[in-house]
């Protein structure tokens, strides 16, 4: 087998134990899913672990991000991996940037149709929220519809199976059994899980399956797809990879309990690794005399906007607040919500005016909008299971944080009994609340302290237990205290 093409790091490998990790998301890749194992390569060489990572080549993607490559420890090798017979860009975008849209739902709202496509916003109505098909309502009887819903589906399992197959054959090129000490996996996208684990069993490996969103348990699927066949294939290939594994790593306390409820054989091997929030440096607060709100990210499926918009139009109505007191900036994939330009839906909602859109930008430019900013908006999903990563990242800001999330959802359970406003998303007045007291201490002066000013929701004790399991997979001894651990 022809080796990958080596992106970053040494042509030769340092000594010590090394790990394959196959994970389409890596740097130089910019998506926010390279983060997290971006961020653990440094507790893993903490722990006495280099890595080999295998990700999509820089190609495949729409945009890169570089100098990421020099935040990770000298010792890493990334590998990048081409889709046989890919066409490009349109997979890259679809892989890419568009892989957890197929996987995270969103709430419907009462009249929506759970039809193919659909448009709203003619003639000045309300434009309608994207499709969706709860899981419970799909069609599982041979009529066009559902045929070519399950066709949709199986070809994107087999678009993903594609390069998750070539990464596998390029992770045994390069392994080598007497460094090579484990092999892990993370995603969505969650074929590279099932790779990972044959790569493992070929090669005679602890696995260990880093799972960073649910897969077989989303509630619902876009229509264009919504098919009983989309989970038949998910949980085959979940189970599979699932029973291989040494470890099974979710994000989130709600996230592990479903798998362990779903897999009772493979519960003792079922643990949380939350991402956590980094020691790294933010930039320092620029205040300018506006009352800034900002979201940084993805607006995805579900992360509807307009409910948060309509209540910070009746806020600035409610204190006056022109554009040059009270400003919203988006950054990200945030140009449009079910087909609709998101300056057109501040418009409509009153606040157009006063919405800054964005477009994705280096990291490091991101973080400095987010600097601007005196609260921070997490908006809604309804993926119950998973936190927004961005969550983890406001924490070291000082700034306060409103998230719009139902009670019980990960997201509330974390911030639960902490100084973030948590409001319901379909709850206005809750939402006006919390900006009308925020907008209070911000003209009192009262600076806000970052949520994370006590270490609590540090990534170190995450990562502590995510390297405690594997290394008991791999027979490693107990490690020592270090800068890796927690305290």
């Amino acid at each position: 087998m022809r080796p990958p093409e080596l992106l970053h790091g040494p042509a030769d490998p340092p000594a010590g134990r090394r790990l394959l990790l196959i994970s389409y998301h890596f740097p130089p890749g910019q998506a926010t899913g390279a983060l997290r194992w971006q961020k653990l390569a440094a507790y893993a060489a903490a722990r006495g672990w280099s890595i080999d990572a295998l990700c999509a080549h820089p190609d495949e993607l729409a945009s890169t991000d570089r100098p990421r490559l020099a935040e990770l420890p000298a010792c890493t090798r990334v590998y990048g991996v081409r889709t046989p017979g890919a066409p490009l860009p349109a997979f890259a975008r679809r892989s890419a940037e568009g892989a957890l849209d197929a996987l995270l739902s969103l709430r419907r709202r009462p009249g929506d149709r759970a039809g193919d496509g659909g448009e709203g916003g003619r003639d000045g109505a309300a434009p309608a929220a994207p499709d969706l098909v709860y899981r419970e309502e799909m069609e599982n009887r041979v009529r066009p519809r559902a045929l070519l819903r399950a066709w949709r589906a199986r070809r994107y399992f087999a678009m993903d199976a594609a390069w998750a197959r070539a990464a596998g054959q390029a992770a045994l090129a390069i392994a080598d059994r007497s460094r090579h000490a484990a092999v892990v996996s993370c995603g969505p996208p969650h074929m590279p899980h099932v790779a990972a684990a044959r790569v493992a069993r070929r090669l005679r490996l602890p696995y260990v399956m880093d799972m960073r969103d649910p897969w077989s348990r989303v509630p619902a699927l876009p229509s264009s797809m919504a098919s009983p066949a989309w989970y038949r294939l998910a949980e085959r290939f979940e189970r599979e990879a699932v029973e291989a594994a040494a470890v099974v790593s979710a994000n989130t306390l709600p996230a592990r309990d479903a798998l362990r409820e779903l897999y009772p054989a493979a519960a003792q091997r079922v643990i949380a690794v939350m991402n956590g929030c980094d020691d790294e440096a933010v930039p320092p607060p620029v205040r300018d005399g506006a009352f800034v709100v900002a979201y940084s990210g993805n607006i995805y499926i579900d992360r509807d906007p307009r409910p948060f918009f309509r209540a910070a139009a009746a806020f600035a109505r409610t204190h006056g607040l022109g554009p040059e007191r009270f400003g919203i900036e988006l950054v990200g994939h945030v140009d449009a919500f079910g087909g609709i330009p998101v300056a057109r839906l501040a418009a409509d909602a009153g606040v157009g005016a006063h919405v800054r859109v964005l477009a994705r930008r280096p990291r490091a430019e991101a973080l400095r909008v987010l600097a601007r900013a005196s609260v921070l908006l997490s908006l809604p999903q309804d993926v119950e299971l998973a936190i927004p990563s961005k969550i983890f990242e406001y924490m070291q800001f000082p700034a306060w944080i409103l998230a719009l999330a139902r009670r019980g959802s990960a997201t509330e359970r974390l911030l639960r009994g902490t100084a973030a406003d948590v409001v319901d998303p379909a709850d206005q007045a809750g939402v006006e609340a919390a900006l009308h007291r925020r907008w209070a201490q911000f003209v009192r002066g009262e600076p806000p302290r970052p949520l994370n000013a006590d270490g609590r929701f540090g990534r170190a004790a995450q990562a502590a237990l995510l390297f405690d399991a594997l290394d008991a997979a791999a027979g490693v001894p107990a490690a020592r205290p270090s800068a890796g651990r927690a305290a």
